[in-house]
């Protein structure tokens, strides 16, 4: 039996480090919220909640986005393992991420652009 060397196992091995990463990190801010810094090096009290129903929607809303941030790292890992099959959907997540980034670069160079104009 010969080996033969597959090129996906490259981008498949980014994939896998990649999901990882961001399942840890999903699992971190899903599960911490703000007020700890969870998994980063324990509870610090780096905060002071002063209006408790107004920080309880917001840690809510954090804590939303984390579970979004597992659930594309799952995603991501899972792409690893069956690369044919979620071909697709890689290239859905990669897109979304890129439009988000555009989205955000726009919105920051618009906000320094009118900061900048109100000296």
């Amino acid at each position: 039996m010969q080996f033969e060397p597959n090129p996906d196992y490259l981008l498949r091995g980014v994939l896998a480090v990649f999901g990882a990463a961001i399942i840890f990190l999903g699992l971190n801010v899903g599960l911490g919220g703000i007020q700890t810094l969870s998994w980063q090096g324990g509870a610090v009290n780096f905060l002071t909640v002063t209006d408790a129903p107004v920080f309880a929607v917001h840690d809510n809303h954090i804590r939303f986005i984390g579970g979004v941030w597992l659930a594309l790292g799952v995603l991501m890992f899972a792409g690893s393992l069956a690369f044919q099959r979620l071909r697709p959907v890689l290239v859905a997540l990669t897109q979304t991420c890129y439009s988000k980034d555009v989205g955000r670069d726009a919105a920051s160079v618009a906000s320094f652009s009118i900061s900048a104009g109100h000296n």
